[in-house]
Parts: structure tokens; sequence; C-alpha cells
């Protein structure tokens, strides 16, 4: 498959201890950061759906995580921008709440994807908890009210969202690089803009033109 002319190229930052991982994301200042090694590996699961088997989450060592989840029915919920500020909102005060940071996020028309690391192990399964039911009550909300002729036909009892979330621990440069990139270029593959950075609602304009986005973007070290 050919690459789009308008993708983001994520570049990792050499080092040379063999003991430094090699993840890293841009910080406010643009520049790389680094994490300690702990023994990175690829663990990938979905968690808690009803219709597929429950896998082990491993959330130990303090690895990054790539998160997706997606809404209920596959539901465009997110065509609205209030709801997608809903998201980000949460996001960002759920992060602040258990002293997480974010490497990286886009919110879909459909579904949510998203870098994340804390500074203590078993925490991810609190954080998309937590991050998915205070997201549900205020675009449950906004459906009653702020965009009521769509919520109407919309089954009142239907969540918000699907039950569970993807999860997949970073455990090198080479996959950092593709979860950032494919996150980042979702829009573009879906038609929604030309560029990657035309996206408003995802963090590829901080890698692209080190500008301002929704949610703090910031290196690990």
């Amino acid at each position: 498959m050919g690459q789009n002319k308008h993708a983001i190229s994520i570049q990792p930052q050499k080092f040379k201890s063999a003991k430094i991982s090699f993840f890293w994301v841009a910080g406010t200042t643009c520049c790389p950061g680094r994490e300690a090694a702990r023994g990175l590996s690829l663990t990938t699961r979905l968690v808690n759906d009803a219709h597929m088997p429950t896998r082990r989450i491993y959330d130990k060592e303090r690895h990054a995580h790539f998160l997706t989840f997606s809404c209920c029915k596959r539901r465009r919920l997110f065509d609205v921008d209030q709801a997608k500020k809903i998201v980000l909102g949460v996001l960002n005060s759920q992060l602040s709440r258990q002293r997480g940071r974010c490497a990286g996020f886009v919110v879909m028309p459909n579904h949510v994807h998203a870098i994340v690391w804390f500074p203590e192990d078993d925490q991810i399964s609190e954080f998309v908890k937590e991050w998915k039911k205070r997201s549900s009550v205020q675009i449950k909300r906004l459906l009653r009210t702020g965009i009521a002729s769509y919520g109407r036909t919309i089954n009142a009892d239907d969540p918000v969202w699907q039950a569970g979330f993807y999860d997949f621990n970073i455990y090198s440069p080479k996959k950092l690089r593709e979860k950032l990139e494919y996150m980042h270029n979702n829009p573009v593959a879906k038609g929604l803009v030309a560029e990657a950075s035309d996206w408003p609602w995802s963090s590829a304009r901080h890698y692209h033109h080190c500008r301002p986005v929704a949610v703090p973007v910031s290196w690990l070290d």
C-alpha cells in the first residue's frame, strides 16, 4: 500500500545507552524525552467485551499504553464538535487525577485512540473506566439537550460506549512510530481532512507544527 503524501512521520530519538527505552514523544518545547526501560514486552488484548474472550491486561513496569475504544453500535456520536470536546476534556481531567501523561490522541467520529503513561502500575483499567463513565454522563446530557433531534433517534437505554477497550503496550521505537502515525493519519484515511495536521481533534499538529493541542502532550523521562 502506498504512503499518503500528507502522512506525518515521527522519527525516533536514538540513545547510546542500551538501558534507555526508545519511548518518547514531543513535549511543549518540541524536544524528545526518554523513559527508563523496564523489560518492555508486547501484550495485546481486548478487555471486558461480552462478545469476545477476556484477555489479561499487562499494566506493570510503567509501560506506555495505546488505547482504543468505540461508540456503541459504531454510532457517529462525535460528528458533533461539542461531543469531541467532552471526550478530550475528560481525558485531560482524568490524566490529571491519576498523574498520567498523554503522548498522543485522536477523536474520530465513532472511536477514540490515545497513548498514555502513568507513574504507577495498575492504572489503565481505572483510567479507561472513569474516562468512559464520566464522558458518558456528559454526552448523554448533550444528546438530551444540545442535540435533542439526534438524541431522539437513539434508544435512551443504549450506552454511549461499546463495552471493553483495546490496549497495546508500547515496546519498541518502531511500534511507537507506527501507533502515532496510524492514529494521526486516521482522519486522512477516512477522507475527513487533506492533511493529518488539519484535524483539530488530534495531537498531529503538535508533532507537525509544534502548535498547542486540546490535551497537553509531554515526553517521558
